[in-house]
């Protein structure tokens, strides 16, 4: 998975939102230790069979980050 790294060094203001390729809550959270601030999880919202449920589990396990 791509960090963050690169585009903080040239953007390094900017809020840095990884969009793709994220599926799970372990991908939101290696995006997020990877220095990313935001992660957008849309298309693997979309196709779950229980988005309530999906979205709850990813910000059940992001909680957990947060010290």
């Amino acid at each position: 998975m791509p960090t963050a790294e690169p585009l903080r060094r040239v953007f390094p203001e900017a809020v840095l939102i990884r969009e793709s390729g994220l599926a799970t809550p372990e991908d939101a959270r290696t995006a997020l230790r990877a220095g990313f601030d935001a992660v957008l999880i849309g298309e693997a919202l979309m196709r779950s069979p229980d988005p309530r449920g999906f979205l709850f589990r990813i910000l059940t396990d992001l909680r957990t980050e947060v010290p």
